[in-house]
């Protein structure tokens, strides 16, 4: 990692979540160039479908790199691999079906009392959020279910500031913590 890193690469920030207690989908990642295939292969058979995620090395560059979701067939997700792979990290991650997402968005976080929290209703992920209607609100105006009311409590564990996280809530428990509430990664504000 370059020591001049603005903050850590994607996977690490997916540990940090997951050490501080926040649910994430369980995953494994790959190095550009470091793709193991019978570790993949392992991963795809303990879940039924999976996701696969890409980033760039410097993800202030390339923001959106290539995903597909929900895959059941580990000869799809080795393919994918392994063309991304090439230039890509590569991070697959236990799917969870998207048509059931009751609410995905982003919260952007400095404290308990000052945050800002947008999302959409319906089927789709975080990075969905410029296709749907969105909803916002604050600090003042915060709650809508008990879950999203925990949200403020469960972030403001987190040592950066400010921050974005990115989270979708399901009407039924997912992630390696079994809840409702799973978070997909934070990155800088």
């Amino acid at each position: 990692m370059r020591a001049t890193r603005p903050y850590p690469l994607k996977v690490r920030r997916l540990e940090q979540l997951d050490e501080l207690g926040i649910n994430i989908a369980d995953f494994i990642c790959f190095a550009p160039g470091k793709l193991d295939i019978p570790e993949l292969r392992q991963f795809c058979a303990m879940n039924r479908s999976v996701s696969c995620r890409t980033f760039a090395e410097d993800e202030d560059l390339e923001f959106k790199t290539p995903v597909k979701y929900e895959l059941t067939d580990p000869n799809d997700v080795e393919q994918f691999a392994r063309e991304q792979n090439k230039k890509y990290f590569v991070l697959i991650n236990q799917a969870l079906p998207l048509k059931d997402s009751i609410i995905a968005g982003n919260i952007y976080f400095d404290s308990p009392t000052d945050f800002i929290c947008e999302y959409f209703r319906g089927p789709g992920t975080p990075r969905d959020i410029d296709k749907y209607p969105l909803e916002r609100v604050d600090a003042a105006h915060f709650g809508s279910t008990r879950e999203l009311e925990q949200l403020p409590r469960m972030v403001s564990r987190f040592p950066y500031r400010p921050v974005i996280f990115e989270f979708s809530l399901y009407p039924y428990a997912v992630g390696k913590r079994m809840q409702r509430l799973i978070f997909w990664e934070w990155r800088k504000a």
